[in-house]
């Protein structure tokens, strides 16, 4: 069935590609994060590197220091925001940036890991 009958466009735009891209004009989150240049793209990944940082950061405070009911739920909500904003981004299926948060998120998990062995402290409990 011919879908241009039925009133829907059948070329795709930007936001209805489902394919892998390379490119630097992107629309990230939300309306007022977009770019449309490589110096954008740049940009942008480095955001993507220190929500990673940040997600890694929080989760290894959260594992070691946490008694607290609250701050361990208000911790909790952090990491889940950020990990789920990271897998929209992820979704826009853009190589720099999933290549980006990727990298990112190995590095921080090896870090943490390796700071782990040398404190003799177990971080991925939670």
């Amino acid at each position: 069935m011919d879908m241009t009958m039925m009133g829907h466009k059948s070329e795709a735009t930007p936001m209805s590609a489902m394919t892998l891209h390379f490119g630097a004009d992107e629309t990230v989150l939300f309306d007022f994060w977009k770019f449309s240049s490589t110096g954008g793209l740049i940009l942008s990944c480095l955001v993507l590197v220190v929500f990673s940082i940040v997600k890694e950061a929080t989760r290894v405070f959260r594992a070691a220091h946490c008694g607290c009911r609250l701050l361990d739920g208000i911790l909790h909500a952090v990491i889940l925001t950020l990990s789920y904003f990271l897998m929209v981004i992820f979704m826009n299926l853009n190589v720099w940036m999933c290549i980006t948060i990727v990298v990112a998120e190995v590095l921080c998990h090896a870090v943490s890991a390796y700071f782990n062995t040398l404190m003799n402290v177990n971080f991925f409990e939670k």
